[in-house]
Order: C-alpha cells, then sequence, then structure tokens
C-alpha cells in the first residue's frame, strides 16, 4: 500500500468465511493498508487463509466451541480494536467477512479518507442485500457505521450483539452517513440466509439483543431483484446525519480539536455567495484551529458545493427543513468550544477570529458583532432593525438552553442571546465581525407575529429608539420602514402584557 497517506486498519471477525475471505480480501485491498483479524475457533480454513495473506499483520484467535452461544461480539471486536492501536492507524474501519465495497465505491472511500474524512466523526455506510451474485440488488438497505479515526484508549459498546462497533466516546450526533455502499452476502442464497437466521437463534435464543420484532427480518423473503449499479466515477461522497443527541460525554470533550466551528448553512439560490463565505473563512488567519461545517439544503445542492470544494465537511439536509433545525444540526455536530451559524456573507477585519474566541476564552457565552443592512425592501429593514443581533455562541452553554429555537423564521441568534443572558450567561462585542443579515420574513403579518411571540417570551424591550435611529441610514425607505418598526415594537409590547396578564390570572384561579 506504499503511496498512500492515511493509514487505514480494517478490523474482521471471522468464523468459518473461507468461502468469503478471496472477494473481501480483492474489495479491502482498494483501501485498507493493514488488517486486525480474530478467527472465531473456525474448523474450516479461514485462519490459514488469514495467516497467509500479506494484509493481515495480527491474528487473534478463539478456541473452537460448539455452536454459538458463547459467541460474545462485544469482547471479539474490542480484542481486535485494542490490537489495532499497536499498528499506530489513522483510520480504522470494520467490514464484516460476509461484506465487500464494490470497487467504485471502495477508491471513493479511499480518497475521502485522505481529503475528507474529518478525525472525531464516525462515518457510515448504506448496506444493501445482494442475491445471487454481486451483481444482483436485493433491495433492501441498512444503515452502519464502520468508520473512524483512531485514538488511544477507544472501546466499543458492552452489549453483546447487535451494537454498532462506533467508539462511545464519539456521540450519535457525530455520526454522518454517506452514500458509500456496502453489499451483504447473507442473502445471496436462500441457504444462506436460514444459516444466518439459526446462528442468531442459537447465540440469543431468547432475543435478548436482536431488533424489538426479533429477528424475523432474516426470513423475509427477498424483495425484486434488480441489477447493481455502480458508483460513477469522481462523484464527491455525500453526508447526512440522522442523529439528534444534544449532549456529547465528557469524554469527548478534547483539548486537542478545534477552538471555533463555524457552520456555512447554504441553499439552492445562494450556492456561490455562500462557498465564497467558506473560502473567507478559511482564508482568514488565525491562530487557533477553526473548522468550516457546510450545512447545504437538499441533495443537488449538497453536490454542487462538495464538487465545488472537495474535501470540505458537505452535510445534506432537507429541503425546506426550519432554519432553527438546520442551524441545531450544525452545533451537535460541531467539535469546537465555540460555535457561530453563518446564512449571509460575512466581513471578518483582520484578527476578527482571534479576537472573539478570546472573548469566549474569557467567559462570555455570547459575543455580538455589527450587522450589514440587508437587502432594501421595507420588511427586510423591519426585520433588520429589529432582529439584527448576530452572534458566536460558546457551544455547551447554547447547547444546554436547547440550541436554535426550531419553530422560529426569523431573529434565531436575538432569541438564543436572549436565553442565555436570561440564564445568566455574560455577553460581549466585537466589532471586527460584521455579519449579514438574511431576513426569511415574507410579509407584514409574519413580522408582527414574531414580535408578539418574542414579546410573550422575553417582555417589551427599549430596543425601538436604536431601530428608529438606525432607519436613518436609509431616509428613503422611512416612510415604509418606520411604521413597521412601530407595529414591532407594539407587537413585542402586547405580546408581553398579554403573558403576564395571563400568569396574573392564572395565579388567581
Amino acid at each position: 500500500m506504499s503511496g498512500r497517506g492515511a493509514r487505514v486498519v480494517c478490523l474482521v471477525p471471522v468464523r468459518d468465511a473461507e468461502a468469503d475471505l478471496p472477494e473481501w480480501f480483492a474489495s479491502i485491498e482498494r483501501f485498507a493498508d493493514s488488517v486486525v483479524a480474530l478467527d472465531d475457533g473456525s474448523v474450516d480454513a479461514s485462519a490459514e487463509l488469514l495467516e497467509a495473506h500479506p494484509l493481515v499483520e495480527v491474528l487473534l484467535r478463539n478456541l473452537p466451541s460448539d455452536g454459538h452461544h458463547s459467541w460474545n461480539d462485544s469482547v471479539n471486536r474490542n480484542r481486535l480494536l485494542e490490537a489495532a492501536g499497536a499498528l499506530a492507524p489513522e483510520w480504522i474501519i470494520s467490514l464484516d467477512a460476509d461484506e465487500v465495497i464494490p470497487a467504485a465505491d471502495a477508491d471513493a472511500l479511499r480518497a475521502f479518507v485522505e481529503h475528507g474524512a474529518v478525525p472525531g466523526f464516525a462515518y457510515g455506510f448504506a448496506r444493501r442485500r445482494v442475491v445471487g451474485d454481486l451483481d444482483h440488488d436485493g433491495g433492501h438497505e441498512d444503515r452502519i457505521y464502520r468508520l473512524f479515526a483512531h485514538r488511544p484508549g477507544q472501546r466499543f459498546p458492552a452489549d453483546r450483539l447487535h451494537f454498532t462497533p462506533v467508539p462511545t466516546t464519539i456521540p450519535s450526533s457525530r455520526w454522518l452517513a454517506t452514500d458509500l455502499r456496502v453489499q451483504h452476502r447473507c442473502w445471496l442464497t436462500p441457504e444462506r440466509q436460514q444459516l444466518r437466521r439459526a446462528k442468531y437463534r442459537d447465540a440469543d435464543p431468547d432475543q435478548r439483543w436482536g431488533e424489538p420484532d426479533g429477528y424475523g427480518y432474516m426470513e423475509e423473503p427477498v424483495a425484486a431483484v434488480r441489477p447493481w449499479v455502480a458508483r460513477r466515477p469522481n462523484t464527491p461522497v455525500l453526508l447526512r446525519s440522522h442523529f439528534d443527541a444534544w449532549r456529547a460525554p465528557e469524554e469527548d470533550l478534547s483539548i486537542d480539536g478545534p477552538v471555533l466551528s463555524v457552520v456555512v448553512l447554504v441553499d439552492d439560490e445562494r450556492i456561490d455567495e455562500m462557498v465564497a463565505v467558506v473560502d473567507a473563512v478559511e482564508a482568514h488567519a488565525c491562530r487557533h484551529e477553526v473548522e468550516v461545517i457546510v450545512i447545504a439544503s437538499g441533495a443537488a445542492t449538497a453536490d454542487d458545493v462538495a464538487r465545488l470544494r472537495p474535501g470540505r465537511t458537505v452535510v445534506r439536509c432537507s429541503a425546506g427543513q426550519p432554519a432553527g433545525a438546520v442551524r441545531n444540526l450544525g452545533v451537535r455536530m460541531a467539535r469546537g468550544d465555540h460555535v457561530v451559524c453563518l446564512d449571509a456573507p460575512v466581513e471578518l477585519a483582520p484578527g476578527a477570529l482571534d479576537a472573539l474566541i478570546d472573548l469566549h476564552d474569557e467567559g462570555h457565552a455570547v459575543v455580538t458583532g455589527a450587522t450589514a443592512p440587508p437587502t432594501p425592501s421595507a420588511v427586510g429593514w423591519a426585520s433588520w432593525l429589529l432582529e439584527r443581533r448576530h452572534a458566536s455562541f460558546s457551544r455547551e452553554p447554547l447547547l444546554a438552553a436547547g440550541g436554535f429555537d426550531e419553530g422560529a423564521v426569523d431573529g434565531l441568534d436575538g432569541d438564543a442571546i436572549d436565553r442565555l443572558l436570561a440564564g445568566g450567561q455574560r455577553a460581549a462585542h466585537s466589532p471586527l465581525v460584521t455579519y449579514g443579515h438574511r431576513a426569511e420574513l415574507v410579509d407584514r403579518g409574519e413580522l408582527l407575529a414574531l414580535q408578539f411571540a418574542r414579546g410573550r417570551r422575553w417582555g417589551a424591550t427599549d430596543g425601538w429608539r436604536d431601530a428608529f435611529t438606525a432607519s436613518e441610514a436609509d431616509p428613503g425607505a422611512t416612510a415604509r420602514v418606520r411604521p413597521l418598526v412601530a407595529g414591532g415594537v407594539a407587537a413585542r409590547w402586547l405580546g408581553s402584557s398579554y403573558e403576564r396578564l395571563s400568569h396574573f390570572f392564572s395565579k388567581r384561579t
């Protein structure tokens, strides 16, 4: 495997897989540098095949046993993981003997490890059943997470069977599904399907470790079979998150990760504009480590961004997902101590990110910045005047406060600022960062409804003076904007009054 960069070690537990190993080795040779194998008491020639192959650097052995009742997959896989540490791997992947990665996907996987995968995340694959041979797709897919960067002391879960072989220190919020595929050969023939069911019937007769509905899925008839479609060459690897865990375990907090996470939000109408934001952040000189995560709305947008900027972490979310939910996806994934979400162009003065990080490190959970005026629509101006607060946040306090409001359409940073300050957190200001303001409101009714809800949650404010003063920046729009600002202030006051009266009458009753 000379000429490769990152060292990839593949873990494989094997039992009586003599027939599967030749194709398995042909698959992993395309992306792995070494193999750590465990022969779990095979009675066929599996151990001899493993011992003879040049990629196998470590071969562990278990004594043969009668049946599968004593099979403990956690013990086996943790032995493999521990043994792999002696090879100083950069990346670990688990691929079972009855699984193969097709050639085009395997080549894309190797390129992804070299240029796109990020330590601290676990990456998943679409595992599809093949029927008859590897050229026929059985139509069933499940998601498996198998790839991660190695760190000393990692451990897999202790569940005896049916756990995900991802270290317990990587929270599920950082499990990202790729569009790379694994072919599962247990459904190649009806006989193999029956053998698999018999194995689990012996290993788990009480169905303690299986799916909630037991192992019935192993007896399902094969769906419609169609030809296997190969991955197109040079197709970028797309990512997606399927988990919503909020908090990371304490073991996840590491001093060698990024200090700041910049989450760039991209939709199909602003690809070039927001790719320029990615470039600006990456080009900005900073003495601290900064990571950039791109959240792209829809598969086509994610594909475009991944092609424009290969090697970046580009995660697809569903088109039309609420803005707060998209931001929360980025916050949950972020590895930095602090996080900022950008949905519009940003101007960074020299030293801006260092100054922002320094203020956070002084104990400020919120660091606000300047805000550039919006496009010259009346509702846009009014939104900017009323909701122009933008900020970066210390990630843990933001997570503890529930993240961004997934029901709001505008003012997401301002809402988060209010909640953090109401909870006793401190705020600071840095004029070196100038945020763009993206108003998602489309009419006056949405603007007033947002301000009424804001008043109910946080009370009326005296920000109307600043709003009217700032409106002088566009004298031509004053006649259109000031009534909307006044209406917004009044709606916020009404919301606050409504909430106080509701609280008063609820106490009396």
